[in-house]
């Protein structure tokens, strides 16, 4: 949400926008004020302006962040609550009947933090940065059903997942941008943890999996030609903790 805010602010005609796509030190304090204000908004509890002001040693006051906060909420016309990949994937999961994966919760868990997971490192790639917050919850919530066993969650409850999305939101699971999003989230995600997954190696089996979702679609047919999207993820993340400090620009 703060790398949201941080990105339509820097697409105004603001001064201090414009300014700090020049200057490394405003553009610091301008990602500091934009997880501040989400902190606000989001967070049980708000974040003290004088604690970030601590934590940059010295590079900017209290006030600068309260000034910045004030800054970016007037360029954005107080217009705090847009779409982003987060609120797609709650909206996505509503979708799915808790009669899909077994009335098991630890599945449906594990989807949504396998999901939030890959939205959480997208906002690192410039690629995906150009692609629609709903196209990138929809690819990581495909990536995420693939790290899921078939006893979990079978393959034609997969299925009818897959059309009750198509109906409700016009989105298209297999289409040729959400394939490009899901290869690109999985190649980030290999990255970040070490772990190789298999790519997207062409459109063949999109292409197969695709039909087998149209045919699914028309009364009296079945398909068993595809049990499985061309791609998956591995069912566990591996986690590890860290200590950031802030440095000056």
């Amino acid at each position: 949400i703060g790398m949201d805010y941080l990105d339509r602010f820097l697409s105004t005609s603001s001064p201090r926008a414009i300014w700090a796509l020049r200057d490394k030190k405003e553009f610091q304090l301008v990602a500091m004020a934009s997880l501040y204000i989400a902190i606000k908004l989001f967070e049980p509890l708000a974040m003290d302006a004088g604690l970030l002001a601590q934590i940059s040693h010295g590079c900017y006051t209290e006030m600068d962040v309260v000034e910045m906060e004030q800054e970016i909420l007037t360029s954005l016309l107080w217009r705090m609550n847009g779409p982003t990949t987060h609120a797609f994937l709650s909206h996505i999961m509503t979708l799915l009947p808790p009669s899909a994966y077994g009335y098991d919760k630890p599945t449906a868990m594990t989807l949504l933090d396998f999901s939030r997971f890959q939205a959480e490192i997208a906002v690192s790639d410039y690629d995906l940065s150009l692609q629609k917050p709903s196209t990138l919850a929809l690819a990581a919530i495909l990536n995420s059903i693939e790290g899921i066993e078939m006893s979990l969650f079978p393959a034609r409850s997969r299925f009818q997942f897959f059309q009750l999305i198509a109906d409700a939101s016009g989105m298209n699971p297999f289409s040729s941008e959400v394939n490009v999003a899901r290869a690109r989230l999985l190649e980030l995600f290999s990255q970040s943890s070490g772990y190789e997954m298999p790519q997207i190696a062409n459109l063949t089996p999109v292409i197969k999996a695709e039909q087998c979702f149209m045919e699914q679609k028309l009364p009296n047919n079945t398909c068993t030609q595809i049990m499985s999207s061309p791609v998956c993820v591995s069912r566990h993340f591996a986690s590890e903790r860290g200590i950031y400090s802030a440095k000056c620009a």
